[in-house]
């Protein structure tokens, strides 16, 4: 076992950073930009999640989407930060919802909707690859 020496942190001035050198490129390997969920998980809620919630937890993480699973854990689909605002949730009150008995069902964009690559694929792709794969279907 290596043991490992505990110290005062007052002698450390600066933390480490990751490095960012500013060298992706279309031709940069895809999976240098994109999230691999087999490796870090994404930020995922219940189908009964209030919306409310929803939205302050988007607005706290880096996430611009969350993944919403039944009781069964099988995937319905996504609730985008786009989908889920302010003004949209405001719309829903408007035409008669309780802000209380919003859940991201009512904000829910369907699996059978969603668009998605073949992590396959994407490991032998190059950003450019996908950045056209995406603008092909009218994807951003």
């Amino acid at each position: 076992m290596y043991k490992l020496t505990v110290s005062n942190a007052n002698q450390y001035q600066f933390i480490a950073n990751p490095i960012d050198d500013g060298h992706l490129s279309l031709q940069s390997p895809a999976l240098e930009l994109m999230v691999d969920f087999a490796k870090e998980s994404p930020t995922t809620v219940g189908q009964d999640y209030p919306a409310t919630q929803a939205l302050e937890l988007l607005r706290r993480s880096s996430d611009q989407l969350l993944l919403v699973f039944d009781g069964k854990q099988h995937f319905l689909g996504l609730v985008s930060s786009d989908q889920l605002n302010s003004q949209e949730i405001i719309k829903k009150i408007s035409s008669g919802h309780n802000r209380e008995d919003l859940t991201v069902m009512d904000f829910l964009q369907g699996r059978n909707t969603v668009k998605a690559l073949n992590v396959q694929d994407v490991a032998k792709a190059t950003i450019g690859d996908v950045m056209f794969a995406l603008m092909e279907n009218g994807l951003k």
